[in-house]
């Protein structure tokens, strides 16, 4: 599914190789001029390149030997490589209670998103906030702007929202936070009524943003 255009091959493959700083532009660099002289220039720095992907995202050098030494080559090559694996960058910071278990806070898939459910822990001392519920629906709102600002994204990058509620007669004053906190944004949201939640929590949020 490459673009035939060079443009178009740059944008993917630079795409598949955003865990390393090095991009086809650096192919592009190294061809010289003659046919001849150039295939290993760059069959190096396809070496190089593989080299810097195995160290962040498990991809042996040996699993990828180039076909040929133009572009098309390398970007096919390396979409068949890559064909059913997935890359994932985990978000984290500590403004936000820490992943307890074998979770992360938040992940990002491509242009995506995926903040895990939050609940009103106080990210200082990770555990439930004392108050009532006004104030811990504010706490799991502002742990997740934390998340997602982690991430670079705010509220208005949100494109799925999932409550959950252990007494769903909170769903009013849920509903008026919640707006409070989106403002005009809109983003679609389902909402359940659970029976329990983590230490007993009465809310719990996660999202789903797109930057």
């Amino acid at each position: 599914h490459f673009s035939q255009t060079f443009a178009g091959r740059r944008r993917i493959a630079a795409c598949l190789l955003r865990c390393t700083p090095i991009s086809l532009l650096d192919i592009v660099s190294t061809m010289p001029s003659s046919q001849n002289r150039r295939a290993p220039r760059i069959q190096a720095t396809l070496h190089r390149l593989t080299t810097k992907v195995c160290e962040k995202c498990g991809l042996a050098s040996h699993d990828y030997t180039p076909a040929g030494f133009g572009l098309g080559a390398y970007t096919s090559g390396l979409h068949r490589t890559l064909k059913g694996r997935q890359f994932m960058d985990v978000l984290k910071t500590d403004h936000a209670p820490t992943a307890i278990g074998p979770y992360s806070q938040a992940v990002r898939q491509g242009n995506f998103i995926f903040a895990s459910g939050q609940i009103p822990l106080d990210p200082a001392t990770g555990k439930l906030i004392e108050g009532d519920f006004d104030a811990m629906v504010r706490r799991v709102f502002d742990n997740l702007k934390a998340v997602l600002a982690s991430g670079g994204a705010t509220f208005d990058h949100v494109v799925k929202a999932t409550v959950y509620l252990k007494d769903i007669k909170d769903f009013a004053k849920l509903n008026a936070i919640y707006a409070e906190y989106m403002g005009s944004h809109k983003p679609a949201r389902s909402t359940v009524g659970v029976a329990q939640l983590p230490l007993d929590a009465p809310v719990e949020i996660d999202l789903i943003a797109m930057i």
